[in-house]
């Protein structure tokens, strides 16, 4: 804990400020986090190319070693802020790099399309995202893949582990049939 004390701007009066200081991390692709989710459990995730993070399907109330948390397969990914990260309130619980550089990037992911109303934007056209870049595609390419979107804020990825790992609504986050 670090204690400030700022002066006012009248010389007599000096106002505490206690700030509870988290420890700032630094992580890098295949770095493992921990992250607390509402439950009380933390959802486990290893950080990949292009901002995405890949989600293993598994929560824990405690925190647990990366060789434990491979045994599980991927449930999916999802692009995000490292803010929460960096600040330390996600915590880096361990680091193994990638085999290759083809591993550490996401799966490909249908782009501009509208998950609610189940229409293409641009033009009416699919598009895949994948390895930085955006491609033109079938409505057969994109059928059961993933929607990709971008978190913001890390309540917005802790709203989505939510709803996908521990709600298991995952359905609603992939193309379907039009």
């Amino acid at each position: 804990m670090i204690t400030l004390i700022a002066q006012s701007s009248r010389a007599h009066e000096t106002t505490v400020y206690e700030i509870m200081k988290a420890k700032r991390q630094s992580y890098k692709t295949g770095s493992f986090v921990a992250i607390p989710l509402p439950d009380g459990t933390f959802a486990f995730v290893r950080a990949c190319k292009d901002s995405s993070f890949a989600v293993y399907d598994l929560s824990s109330r405690d925190l647990l070693p990366i060789e434990e948390v491979v045994r599980h397969p991927i449930l999916f990914y999802q692009a995000s802020t490292d803010s929460a990260i960096r600040a330390g309130d996600w915590q880096v619980i361990g680091y193994e790099p990638f085999h290759d550089e083809d591993s550490a990037w996401p799966p490909p992911q249908a782009t501009m399309y509208n998950k609610d109303t189940k229409r293409w934007t641009m033009g009416g056209i699919p598009r895949v995202t994948y390895r930085g870049e955006t491609l033109e595609a079938t409505i057969d390419d994109v059928q059961g893949m993933d929607v990709a979107s971008v978190c913001n804020h890390p309540d917005q990825f802790i709203r989505i582990l939510k709803d996908r790992l521990l709600d298991r609504n995952n359905d609603k986050y992939k193309v379907r049939p039009q």
